[in-house]
């Protein structure tokens, strides 16, 4: 009864995340996942995406069952540490579900979030070993689903061998599930070049100046949680293994020399958790796990006003929105650079061309086009968030 009381509690906090996030509206990258855009990542993940796209609720969906996928699994970051006391694994779990990348990527419809959750269950196949030596071909497909999901899911590589060689029954079998699914993933990024060199471009730094790639580098490291940075770091360098240290040392290069997104924190958390669990597993008393969860709960309560206070809407949402609300038919022509985020809705978005014109039923013009006003006897200007649009009379 109280595993269901635990279970029931924590839904609801995924369904207040989730619903957090449906109140902002679509971003560019979750359209381009539900819209199973074919880059820049591998398809498993928005091939899922997309089977629903028929389904009105569909983004509220996927939010709700991604952030219930974080939010549960605290079981498994219980279970990483199930012969250790009580106190260390609630200790552990706060720091999983307090974590500001938590509040931040539970219920967003992005990559970053499920790459974290597959790095947390190779972590939990090397601490729960013993239980999975008969299910190696598990362990496996664990490994191929985190690489298909998104390119990051390589840098768990040192974890996926360790977790393969623990359950394998020899060297010769384990590499066989390691090597294989990274074979997959390259015949697919030979084959669809687009993606791989996509996945590139945005990865790249570029000209971003050190100063400010070091700043937003730390920026991510706030977001992950002073447990988990800490604490988290301490317990990999001093006790971790090899491929602990490993993975987190790619980790770090990979947020590092790329663009550090705010999002890339989450991929820290499950590392600096198993980081966690090694320190209080060398260790006896209540002061650490008390001191996990007193800095995790500090971290979050700082973290908070930032994290929850609700960006605007995108021009895009109040945009569609408004259209909507006048039960505007038709094509809608978008003047300028548009993001996915146009697309992501009941309306066909086109871009504007002349001859699509006398289909148009609106035209929205993210840059000046004067040339409208010259139509001014067809179509209406009507004011909204940071674009012209003009409707036709």
């Amino acid at each position: 009864m109280r595993r269901v009381l635990y279970a029931v509690i924590l839904q609801a906090y995924a369904v207040a995340l989730a619903v957090f996030q449906l109140g902002i509206g679509v971003r560019t990258d979750e359209a381009k996942y539900l819209l199973n855009i074919p880059y820049p990542h591998p398809p498993l993940a928005r091939a899922l995406f997309s089977l629903t796209e028929a389904f009105p609720w569909q983004e509220a969906l996927w939010r709700l069952v991604l952030a219930t996928a974080l939010v549960q699994a605290a079981w498994i970051v219980a279970d990483c540490a199930r012969d250790r006391p009580v106190r260390d694994r609630i200790a552990l779990c706060v720091a999983w579900l307090l974590a500001p990348a938590m509040l931040l990527q539970a219920g967003t419809i992005m990559l970053a979030p499920l790459t974290a959750l597959g790095t947390l269950l190779l972590v939990w196949c090397i601490a729960r070993q013993d239980r999975l030596r008969a299910y190696q071909g598990i362990v496996g497909l664990l490994w191929l689903g985190n690489l298909f999901v998104a390119y990051q899911g390589i840098l768990a590589l040192p974890l996926a061998w360790r977790a393969c060689s623990g359950v394998a029954p020899s060297r010769l079998c384990a590499g066989g599930l390691v090597a294989l699914p990274v074979a997959l993933l390259a015949l697919y990024s030979l084959t669809n070049p687009l993606a791989l060199a996509t996945m590139l471009i945005h990865g790249a730094g570029g000209a971003m100046p050190s100063s400010q790639r070091f700043l937003d580098a730390g920026n991510v490291l706030l977001l992950t949680g002073i447990p988990a940075v800490v604490l988290g770091t301490w317990g990999i360098l001093r006790y971790g293994s090899w491929s602990l240290r490993a993975a987190a040392l790619l980790t770090a290069a990979f947020i590092l020399l790329s663009a550090p997104h705010a999002y890339y924190a989450i991929l820290l958390l499950p590392l600096g958790i198993e980081g966690i669990r090694q320190l209080l597993s060398r260790t006896s008393g209540a002061l650490l796990p008390v001191g996990v969860m007193a800095l995790a709960i500090v971290g979050s309560v700082v973290a908070l006003p930032s994290l929850l206070r609700r960006p605007p809407p995108s021009v895009a949402v109040s945009t569609l929105t408004m259209l909507q609300e006048r039960r505007v038919q038709g094509v809608v022509l978008l003047v300028g650079p548009f993001g996915h985020e146009w697309q992501y809705s009941p309306l066909e978005v086109r871009r504007f061309v002349p001859e699509l014109l006398p289909r148009g039923s609106a035209v929205v013009c993210l840059r000046p086009c004067p040339v409208m006003r010259s139509w001014s006897e067809q179509w209406k200007e009507t004011a909204t968030n940071g674009a012209e649009v003009w409707l036709r009379r």
